[in-house]
């Protein structure tokens, strides 16, 4: 037998064959090579091992690969070896209806296929030449009895290696059933038929299948039969099935409903190992028989209906949390609150049930209510500034039977929320270039006073107080939206309330925390990252006021730096105050946020420059500045004031100033404006020498002098840059 060369050790059966085992059994026998390949039982390997037997996959626990099971009737009839005798829960010859044997009734040893003799023979008996001394055609066995042939028919079929009988099998199957394969209904048949086995009655869940061969001894022919007829006969066939159920409902004591009625049989639309069609045939039929027996006294899951009332429907916790989308667990509070009629069909554990007419009404507001966190996340102010617009009827609580149904803590209505966003969002009015605005956060925590953002809340959509934006609003109002700072200074002395931003709490939130500090929570939140302060976790209110005093007492910050300088940016004020020797403790955020101690800052102010309100510019004679102008802007600028600073006081354009500042980088020295700058102080001289000389002979005399080449005209320009001008009665130059 070319290429047959099976282990010893291993049971020769076709699902170890390799493809050169097979081109030697086709030589051996004779045979096509295709026609062995097509009895090959290929195996899957997985969490789920399959075979395809003679082409139609089934589950390999099904498959009988190690003994040999026989049909001494069969074997009589003809002498070969019936395919159909290796799957595990068929116990008996479908065509004698005679139970297999496993065993052999002389010597009691199991057929094996090792050492075979023959299909007719047992594998042990041998006499004294060593030749087989049992035919197991001489012991058949008693004839079983089928209650239902039809349906043990169909089960066989559906794996029988005869295409035909698979295809009159298959005839037999209703139309809700079309879209199943053959290897499907067989594995829906043994999930029926596990349900019914006695070890299964008590079980609430899935029955599972047999998994070793002697646990299919529990699977009888019966079983098969009421499987089968339960897929092809109809309603009536299926209520058959169940009916056997309900026999051995009272053993199920820890179950109630559907599970205590239907036991795993009810699991079977949730089995994984059946096909979509087979679940969703499943999911009907059980609706169905429900539904023709809910007279029978018992409370079911999937037809709820105890009574059609004109109030409405009773129905179970599952039925309303399908239906409505809401939980259980919320429903089951809801049934203990009695905010609603509540009964029960039966005993202790039967279900509960409420009308779902009543709870309905219900189930929108439940949806709607959200912790104080997502109120806190829209409107971003405080919890106590939430419960005091909800006092106001500003933002809506969730109370009564709704209140029940959630889990003790404070919920509010989220579309209340929204809506009261939405108002503050239609007050803002166009923030034009008229008035000097500031942001309302910043002009909040300006007002050194506790902010009462119920009372702010409320007078922005009363229009007691008015804001202005200039771009849409987004994740945070309070910086989008800006404020004149006196209206909101009459504003908050009009509401009053306590002015210590933190009550007498000893600990204080993060928004509490910044209105000491003058900050914003940003802050805070770093100030807690790089130890500055020490946060309490698992706490709302998580700094220490002490803490937070002392750190305000010690260090500055921005907001409040530039309010005490001249300076209107913080990069302006950084660059002074570098040029001073006071240099930043620490900065959190890139460059941008900068501690500076208290102390050193203080000790500065006086010698800042002069706002630039109180600076006076002289309007200028002449259209060159002077190199000693040119100097001191570009020593201010070096010693850290901006361009933009010093062009201000000086009246020019900071670009002006920048090139100034950058060509003296570049080249060491102050370039002159003309020819003639340098030579400001002796023309200078040589005018006082003798003023009454034209400016034709000073002319004259600076050209013998200094041998350049300059106009007459630049040069009496330049004269007159200088201030000199002739008087009009003696004709003699002098400064204006």
């Amino acid at each position: 037998m070319a290429g047959l060369d099976p282990d010893p050790n291993l049971p020769p059966n076709a699902a170890k064959l390799t493809e050169e085992a097979v081109a030697g059994l086709a030589a051996l026998f004779k045979l096509d090579p295709e026609e062995v390949r097509r009895r090959w039982y290929r195996r899957e390997h997985g969490s789920s091992a399959s075979i395809a037997f003679f082409g139609t996959p089934i589950r390999a626990q099904y498959w009988e690969s190690r003994y040999r099971r026989l049909s001494p009737r069969a074997l009589a009839i003809e002498p070969y070896y019936r395919a159909l005798w290796e799957i595990r829960c068929f116990g008996f010859d479908p065509e004698t209806g005679e139970p297999l044997l496993e065993v052999c009734p002389v010597c009691g040893r199991r057929f094996g296929w090792t050492s075979m003799r023959g299909p007719t023979k047992c594998d042990h008996c041998t006499d004294r030449d060593g030749y087989p001394a049992t035919d197991l055609r001489d012991h058949p066995q008693p004839i079983i009895e089928f209650r239902d042939p039809e349906a043990i028919d169909f089960v066989v079929g559906l794996l029988h290696p005869d295409p035909q009988r698979r295809r009159a099998a298959m005839a037999l199957v209703p139309e809700e059933l079309a879209g199943a394969t053959n290897g499907e209904l067989f594995e829906a048949a043994m999930c029926m038929a596990s349900a019914l086995r006695p070890e299964a009655a008590t079980k609430t869940t899935d029955a599972g299948r047999p998994l070793r061969a002697p646990d299919f001894a529990a699977i009888t022919p019966d079983m098969l039969g009421a499987a089968g007829r339960a897929l092809i006969g109809g309603e009536d066939g299926f209520a058959a099935l169940t009916a056997r159920m309900r026999l051995s409902a009272d053993e199920r004591t820890a179950s109630h409903g559907l599970y205590k009625e239907l036991g795993p049989l009810a699991a079977m639309p949730l089995d994984r190992h059946l096909s979509p069609a087979v679940r969703s045939f499943a999911n009907n039929a059980i609706a169905r028989d429900l539904a023709r027996t809910r007279d029978d006294g018992f409370v079911r899951r999937s037809v709820p209906r105890l009574a059609d009332v004109p109030a409405g429907a009773w129905l179970t916790m599952d039925a309303l949390s399908s239906e409505l989308g809401l939980s259980k667990h919320a429903l089951g509070r809801l049934s203990e609150s009695g905010a609603v009629e509540v009964r029960r069909a039966g005993g202790e554990l039967s279900p509960v049930l409420m009308k779902i007419a009543e709870v309905a009404p219900l189930a929108a507001t439940y949806k709607d209510c959200v912790l104080v966190r997502r109120v806190r996340a829209f409107l971003r102010i405080p919890d106590v500034a939430i419960e005091k617009l909800a006092r106001r009827g500003l933002v809506q609580r969730a109370e009564g039977g709704v209140a029940a149904m959630l889990r003790g803590r404070r919920y509010y209505r989220e579309t209340s929320a929204k809506a009261l966003l939405i108002a503050i969002r239609e007050r803002a009015q166009p923030d034009g270039k008229g008035g000097r605005r500031v942001k309302l956060i910043v002009a909040v925590r300006r007002s050194g006073r506790a902010a009462p953002w119920a009372d702010i809340v409320e007078g922005i959509t009363t229009g007691a107080l008015r804001i202005y934006s200039k771009k849409p609003i987004g994740r945070d109002w309070r910086y989008a939206v800006t404020v004149d700072e006196a209206e909101l200074g009459r504003f908050l002395e009009r509401v009053g309330g306590p002015t210590d931003p933190g009550g007498k709490e000893s600990w204080l939130t993060r928004d509490q925390a910044a209105q000491l500090l003058g900050v914003d929570e940003t802050i805070v939140w770093l100030l807690g990252k790089q130890g500055f302060l020490t946060k309490r976790e698992g706490h709302f209110a998580m700094f220490s006021r002490a803490e937070v005093e002392q750190v305000a007492s010690r260090y500055v910050f921005g907001p409040e730096m530039i309010r005490r300088s001249v300076f209107g940016q913080g990069a302006q004020l950084n660059r002074w105050l570098k040029t001073v020797g006071v240099q930043p403790v620490a900065t959190l955020r890139g460059k941008s946020a900068k501690i500076y101690d208290r102390l050193q800052f203080e000790s500065v102010l006086h010698l800042q420059p002069k706002p630039l309100e109180e600076v006076v510019i002289q309007p200028r004679q002449k259209h060159r500045i002077s190199l000693q102008d040119k100097e001191q802007a570009i020593a201010a600028v070096r010693n850290g004031l901006t361009p933009h600073h010093v062009a201000q006081r000086m009246g020019v354009y900071q670009s002006t100033v920048a090139r100034w500042v950058k060509l003296f980088e570049a080249s060491g020295r102050i370039r002159p404006g003309g020819k003639l700058d340098a030579y400001a102080d002796l023309i200078t001289s040589m005018i006082e020498a003798d003023p009454s000389r034209t400016t034709k002979c000073l002319y004259a005399e600076f050209m013998s002098r200094q041998k350049m080449k300059v106009s007459y005209t630049r040069f009496s320009a330049f004269v007159a840059e200088l201030g000199f001008a002739r008087d009009a009665d003696t004709r003699r130059l002098k400064r204006r």
